[in-house]
């Protein structure tokens, strides 16, 4: 098992995954296309997310641009 945080809420995992199953299987986030990611302080590209793979203490933002007015 492993515990990361995701925008400072811990999170536990049963082993490491890549960057895009966690955001994908585990998170459940449909689209991709609008999502900032950052992986332990780094701005990742979407490109990048199936390459990196998140281990036990790792930290992750997850940012979301909200419309209004």
């Amino acid at each position: 098992m492993i515990t990361i945080a995701i925008n400072a809420q811990l999170h536990t995992l049963d082993d490491p995954m890549s960057l895009l199953d966690l955001l994908q299987k585990e998170l459940r986030i449909q689209s991709l296309e609008h999502l900032a990611v950052a992986h332990n302080g780094e701005v990742v590209r979407r490109e990048a997310y199936e390459g990196i793979t998140v281990q036990d203490g790792d930290f992750l933002d997850l940012v979301e641009p909200v419309g209004g007015g």
